[in-house]
């Protein structure tokens, strides 16, 4: 059977009530040639939203941290791949001064800085050495909005190599502020490699601590404690022997720790927020917009061959959202109850399939490449 005419099942639950904000994102991790630059991807949910997003690189020598990148550049692009904004050396941005008025800048001027505000929707953000350097960067965006504002950061997704220990693992850190919040932290490899990229991560691991204080650990996450919440969030890892936490966090700042348990290789580690179902159906259907594109971009990403180019943008019609392809294939997601992913076209014999919880689609195609 097409991997197109699966029909999996799960159930979204969340671990507590919670309402607090993402509002600070990062990822620090070794930044290479090719297919080992770092690549950040997130997503604004709930409206649009002015964001910061830097790219860093000396000022970490500065902190201490071995074999830093001299010079970084920025580039960074909508869910449809199309560059929307770059920069080199933040002084040269138009926004540099403004940057400094909202006290959110690069600290050195070698190193990069966009300031954009940006719709609804998933943002990748690339970062290489310029002239083909290497080194160890950071990777920041930063919410520059009143904390009372309805759009959020909802995820970031770095996808980087990880060594084994020391400078080179991957690091990501956030910041929760305005009340607690459901996060689910996940660190993958294997089913990179099922994607077609190279030298992936065999087994990776992740640790979490609040500043110095461990708030958990993951190897194998299948056959961990909180397993079955994990699951039923319709998120969890592909591959047993990947990694990830659930968890209620208060206020504060976070940081998440990604390595290769054997060999150093390329991985993914993500932080998502977990709405409770008070706040998912308040952002309606401007959430719902945005998760139905983003599944249909980790469709796209997946099955580009077999569903040939969009013949356009998504569209609504009677309760569904969809998308046509050439070669008469068509992906759709109802509007109404809980949302799930169809396809109809030539693989289910132009009858339509139910391919699972919308949930289940919802990834970030872009670092996957």
């Amino acid at each position: 059977m097409h991997p197109l005419q699966a029909a999996p099942v799960s159930q979204v639950v969340v671990v507590s009530a919670a309402s607090g904000k993402l509002v600070n994102l990062s990822t620090r991790a070794f930044v290479g040639t090719g297919d080992d630059v770092l690549i950040a991807g997130f997503i604004i949910s709930g409206g649009a939203k002015r964001v910061m997003i830097m790219a860093e690189g000396p000022n970490l020598a500065t902190l201490g941290v071995n074999g830093v990148l001299p010079d970084p550049m920025l580039t960074l692009f909508n869910s449809s791949g199309v560059a929307i904004a770059n920069n080199d050396n933040y002084q040269e941005s138009p926004d540099w001064l403004m940057m400094g008025l909202i006290g959110i800048r690069p600290k050195n001027p070698l190193e990069s800085g966009i300031l954009m505000t940006l719709a609804p929707g998933a943002y990748t953000a690339i970062v290489q050495g310029v002239g083909g350097q290497t080194g160890i960067a950071l990777v920041s965006v930063h919410d520059t909005d009143d904390l009372d504002s309805p759009a959020r950061l909802a995820n970031i997704s770095s996808r980087a190599r990880a060594a084994t220990d020391g400078d080179a693992q991957i690091i990501a850190g956030f910041i929760i502020k305005g009340g607690s919040k459901n996060v689910l932290l996940k660190g993958m490899g294997p089913s990179l490699a099922a994607q077609g990229v190279a030298g992936a991560l065999d087994d990776p691991a992740i640790s979490a601590f609040q500043g110095s204080t461990s708030i958990g650990n993951s190897d194998n996450w299948s056959s961990e404690a909180g397993a079955d919440v994990i699951t039923a969030t319709g998120r969890g890892p592909d591959r047993a022997n990947e990694s990830a936490m659930v968890s209620t966090l208060a206020e504060g700042a976070y940081t998440v720790i990604m390595r290769g348990t054997r060999a150093p290789g390329v991985g993914l580690l993500s932080v998502d927020e977990l709405l409770t179902a008070a706040q998912s159906k308040a952002l309606g259907a401007t959430a719902l917009s945005l998760d139905i594109d983003k599944a249909f971009a980790s469709v796209e990403a997946l099955y580009g061959p077999e569903l040939g180019k969009p013949d356009g943008v998504t569209q609504s019609k009677a309760g569904y959202r969809y998308r046509t392809y050439s070669g008469a294939h068509v992906l759709a997601v109802n509007e109404d109850g809980v949302p799930h992913m169809h396809y109809m076209g030539p693989l289910s014999g132009g009858m339509l399939q139910d391919l699972g919880l919308l949930t289940k689609w919802l990834g970030s195609p872009s670092l996957s490449q």
